[in-house]
């Protein structure tokens, strides 16, 4: 895929993509305000997961993903094991292969996963929350 190219936001990973020979760029740390508009030039969106430290990751990245209508691929690992959109792997890289070859050569299940992240990622916006939020704040109202 020649025209496939991996972007990563900050610095991380790079050194390892780099031993690996992986064709990588790397864009700097993104402020908070404008990461939307990068992320929604992603057509597919990668989240890997593999150490205890990962366990206590939340699936934020998968919202943002679904929010952005972002179709990604995801570990089957901690907090992203449930989620019931996008591809979700095992920690292997034919895995890892087989699900982004998938979505690189089927735009139309990309497609069809950018709307439904985004419809599974909407409930976790404040307005589908504001009901929850009020029983907390004010239990002896609600």
């Amino acid at each position: 895929y020649p025209k496939v190219k991996l972007v990563i936001y900050g610095l991380a990973a790079s050194a390892v993509l780099a031993a690996q020979g992986i064709r990588h760029e790397v864009r700097a740390w993104t402020p908070f305000n404008e990461w939307p508009q990068h992320l929604r030039r992603f057509d597919i969106g990668i989240a890997p997961l593999t150490t205890q430290y990962d366990r206590r990751r939340s699936n934020l990245k998968l919202i943002e993903y679904g929010l952005g209508h972002v179709p990604f691929v995801a570990s089957n690992f901690g907090d992203y094991t449930n989620t019931p959109v996008g591809l979700i792997v095992k920690d292997d890289p034919k895995e890892w292969y087989r699900a982004i070859k998938y979505l690189i050569d089927h735009p139309e299940k990309r497609l069809e996963l950018s709307k439904s992240g985004y419809k599974w990622a909407e409930r976790y916006l404040m307005t589908a929350r504001v009901r929850e939020y009020e029983k907390l704040l004010w239990p002896e109202v609600y």
